[in-house]
């Protein structure tokens, strides 16, 4: 049976992969690429110089390993670095689109 495209998109996979982190510790300094961090409700991500609103929509942001590839596909210029692009966490094998408005788990 044909699934339609909103169904689709709420398909969430059982495994994703956490590919990259960066932390930007001050206006103006260049991404700080760490191999963990320490995520908050409140804060975000600590040690990132944007933490969000306590309480707030965007302590953290994501893209999709895969969005890169094609961005740089696009552009003719390979896979795109993220820090480029000023994300904190870089994902593979999500479908972020379906996570939006939900609660979930990285780790």
């Amino acid at each position: 049976m044909a699934k339609t495209v909103a169904e689709l998109l709420q398909t969430l996979p059982q495994v994703g992969r956490i590919e990259w982190i960066g932390l930007r510790p001050a206006r103006n300094q260049a991404m700080r690429v760490v191999e963990s961090a320490e995520l908050s409700v409140e804060e975000g991500i600590i040690g990132d110089r944007f933490q969000g609103r306590p309480g707030g929509d965007r302590q953290v942001t994501l893209i999709q390993h895969e969005h890169l590839q094609a961005i740089g596909g696009f552009t003719g210029q390979g896979t795109i670095d993220p820090a480029r692009l000023r994300r904190n966490i870089v994902v593979s094998g999500l479908n972020l689109l379906a996570l939006k408005d939900r609660t979930f788990l990285l780790g």
